[in-house]
């Protein structure tokens, strides 16, 4: 079982990296479509970068792992409903922005797409 998890942890950072990956690249479009940004384009990826895994670790390790170790030991990892669970901390993030509600919302389904594709393709 430990094993399980800590294989389960390893897959769902490495897919985390690929989510601030993608956050980083749409802050980078939307900095370049901004005339009069706060921050530079490098400056505006390297805080989305940052942000996403600094907010998103947390989450991956006490909300995603569990869940998804719980929903294996139980032989019930299906996408969909594990793409539905990802996304509600995001939905959580929607009342007080919607702009990072929507980041998070997408952060989310990359997280459990990535992390159920490095696991299926493990076994």
């Amino acid at each position: 079982m430990l094993k399980t998890f800590a294989a389960t942890t390893t897959a769902a950072m490495h897919a985390l990296l690929g989510a601030a990956l993608a956050v980083a690249c749409i802050a980078a479009i939307d900095s370049l479509a901004q005339h009069a940004a706060l921050v530079s384009v490098a400056g505006s990826v390297f805080l989305a970068f940052l942000g996403t895994l600094v907010v998103g670790a947390p989450l991956v390790v006490l909300y995603g792992v569990p869940t998804y170790s719980f929903l294996a030991r139980r032989g019930k990892v299906n996408l969909v409903p594990l793409v539905l669970l990802s996304m509600l901390p995001g939905a959580a993030i929607l009342f007080a922005s919607v702009y990072f509600g929507v980041l998070a919302i997408v952060s989310g389904a990359i997280v459990a797409v990535l992390t159920r594709s490095f696991l299926a393709n493990e076994r």
